[in-house]
């Protein structure tokens, strides 16, 4: 075939793909605006006569357009956006604020533990029913949520939007009614002008915090926190795979299992122990310390194991004792050695596992190799590395 007519099959192949990938990435966009879309909609089913007073501003892939209506002479805000990849967030919102960032949703079983085991940290406000219905979860302090709730007024406002099935949260955009719902789920929308009304009666009631300090809310450091708490599970993934030259210098395969199990388990725990220090006392505490202390399990306990290993033979200082013996097997594969030789210690055999950098050669049965070991700082013996010829 001609070489440029290859190049053009090539640019042409080039160009395809490139269009390709492009038409997925606008049909992904448009199906993700029309689902939000239908969230937003089902809202204003709920609020018939409502009157457009400010156009939607652009959606995004992940981002709602909010649009401004009036209802009954009450300004509100309506959004749908995506939280996750599976879920939305459909809201109503009425401008007003700032106040403290707040969260209230029905208080459930996961909260009730975390309280009783002295994890998290909710303000009570002393009204029995408002207490054992509503939990208060915030990133502010116990003097600005408290006085959020004093009111009578706002309690019930609250306890309004409980009793309809939204969640209501305070911030320095204003006063917000929300639901989660499942992407493909179907949003319930009979109960928003119910919602707004109660919106505009807690906006009404609750208390100015105009000029007043209140805790920033800095959403990269809230990620930059659960990217940490998510991936630490990576990071003993990626220790135990850089620290596996030590793992495999111990000589006893089986202590190596019980420091991984053990060892490893005990460096998870002193892991949870300092997260709980950490997030002690705040209203989000358990849920944090759930997702973590599971996650972690996938990484931490190999990681702390491949560490204590290494700390093992980093810590130890001596000379190291040289022990004449006899090749019973070596195994070689992509540089992999297990070299199988009589146990210095009189009793069957062990197994070596070291980098072979020779060639493809192998030591034959009854070669004689010299094994240096050391009885290593925490006393868990490895073997300095073996070179190819057996020394």
């Amino acid at each position: 075939m001609d070489p440029a007519a290859k190049v053009a099959i090539a640019v042409t192949a080039g160009l395809l793909y490139v269009a390709f990938i492009v038409g997925v990435i606008l049909l992904s966009v448009r199906w993700s605006q029309r689902i939000l879309k239908r969230k937003r909609d089902a809202l204003l089913t709920g609020l018939p006569g409502a009157k457009l007073t400010q156009a939607a501003t652009r959606s995004t892939l992940y981002g709602g357009a909010e649009s401004e209506y009036e209802v009954d002479g009450q300004k509100v805000r309506v959004d749908a956006r995506y939280v996750s990849r599976s879920f939305i967030r459909a809201s109503l919102r009425v401008p007003s604020g700032p106040y403290p960032y707040l969260v209230v949703f029905p208080e459930g079983k996961l909260e009730r533990l975390g309280k009783a085991l002295g994890l998290n940290r909710e303000v009570q406000t002393g009204d029995q029913a408002f207490d054992d219905l509503a939990y208060l979860d915030t990133l502010d302090t116990d003097q600005n949520v408290a006085r959020v709730v004093e009111s009578r007024e706002v309690r019930a406002a609250m306890t309004e939007l409980l009793e309809l099935g939204y969640k209501v949260q305070l911030s320095e955009k204003g006063v917000e009614a929300f639901v989660l719902v499942y992407a493909l789920d179907a949003v319930d929308g009979s109960r928003a002008r119910l919602a707004v009304a109660a919106l505009g009666r807690l906006a009404a009631a609750l208390p100015s915090f105009a000029g007043q300090r209140l805790v920033p809310v800095h959403p990269y450091r809230r990620l930059v926190l659960a990217l940490g708490l998510i991936f630490s599970w990576f990071i003993g993934v990626l220790l135990a795979g850089g620290l596996q030259g030590f793992t495999a210098r111990t000589v006893d395969v089986g202590l190596v299992g019980l420091v991984f199990v053990v060892g490893g388990g005990l460096v998870w725990v002193a892991y949870v122990t300092a997260l709980v220090l950490a997030f002690r006392g705040r209203s989000w505490a358990f849920r944090v310390l759930l997702v973590s202390a599971f996650v972690s399990l996938l990484g931490v306990p190999a990681g702390g194991g491949a560490l204590l290993l290494g700390l093992n033979q980093w810590l130890d200082s001596s000379p190291g004792t040289e022990h004449p013996t006899t090749v019973a097997q070596h195994r070689k594969r992509k540089g992999n050695c297990t070299l199988t030789v009589s146990s210095w210690r009189g009793d069957g055999t062990v197994p070596l596992h070291f980098k072979h950098p020779g060639g493809d050669e192998v030591l034959p049965a009854g070669a004689r190799v010299v094994v240096r070991t050391h009885p290593g700082a925490f006393g868990w013996e490895w073997h300095e590395p073996i070179a190819a010829d057996g020394t």
